[in-house]
């Protein structure tokens, strides 16, 4: 994934491995780890709940909500940057559908969804009986939507998400011509600006107001962030690794954005625990 091979999207020609995305990745599934770990015993809703919540619990639940699984995605989509380097789009779509299809569907749809949604039932008083008394139910209507099956594979719904969104975005991810080049790769420098970089905030609140204008707000049980912040999200990170001027960009602002981000996740979390515990 994180190999700088070629020049196809406009990066060095040499053999680099990239060992901070690989620590950014590692450390990111364990906050995902630790996360659902707490949310049982945090007062948000969720498929299962301790009979006795924590406002520790609750404050690690709603701080890692926030940069958790945006992170994921920027960097699925500079691994899509680096796969396509070095595989066709046939490859592609083959490791894709493979890493990604099956084992939604495998695990998704018929090992962790039951168990899932079973224990969700009985947590809320849906349902009482044995676990096989509840399986033939399982298959009656579709989660989210008065349902029971899982279609988006609970907590494997990532895996949904990007590969509808790799299929989404495919004719802006390849490379063509002479150059060999994508079209995203072509426009990243327009994005690579520090001042552009900062405005790119503006499209994930604009999102966000979407979901609600909409009455959609369950999209947000994906990770608190809908399916439109991820689909921008992922080509965003596709472009972050395409040139080196992001990359200079980025590191030019490293405290500013860390200062920034600091003080909006203690007023978003103060927000949300002023709401529900005062």
């Amino acid at each position: 994934m994180t190999r700088e091979r070629g020049n196809v999207a406009g990066m060095p020609l040499e053999s680099k491995r990239l060992y901070y995305l690989d620590w950014l990745r590692a450390l990111t599934i364990g906050a995902v780890f630790l996360y659902h770990c707490s949310r049982p015993f945090g007062q948000q809703m969720w498929h299962i709940r301790n009979a006795v919540q924590s406002l520790t619990s609750t404050i690690h639940v709603e701080f890692f909500r926030i940069w958790m699984m945006p992170l994921f995605f920027v960097l699925s989509g500079a691994a899509i940057l680096f796969s396509l380097q070095r595989r066709s789009i046939g490859r592609f779509l083959g490791e894709r559908f493979l890493r990604l299809l099956v084992p939604l569907v495998g695990l998704g749809w018929f090992v962790i969804g039951p168990i899932q949604i079973y224990f969700e039932r009985l947590t809320y008083g849906q349902f009482s009986g044995s676990f096989l008394e509840f399986y033939p139910h399982y298959f009656e209507g579709f989660a989210q939507f008065g349902g029971n099956f899982a279609w988006h594979g609970m907590n494997l719904w990532f895996l949904l998400y990007l590969f509808l969104l790799s299929l989404l975005w495919l004719p802006w991810f390849v490379p063509f011509g002479k150059s060999r080049k994508s079209l995203l790769a072509r426009i990243s420098p327009a994005f690579s600006s520090v001042a552009v970089l900062l405005l790119l905030t503006i499209p994930f609140a604009a999102a966000d107001h979407l979901v609600s204008a909409l009455d959609i707000g369950f999209l947000r049980g994906t990770g608190g962030w809908s399916f439109f912040s991820y689909f921008l999200l992922l080509p965003i990170g596709y472009m972050l690794f395409s040139t080196g001027r992001a990359q200079r960009s980025i590191r030019r602002i490293t405290w500013l954005s860390l200062g920034l981000a600091s003080i909006a996740s203690a007023v978003y979390v103060r927000h949300c625990m002023f709401g529900r515990w005062t």
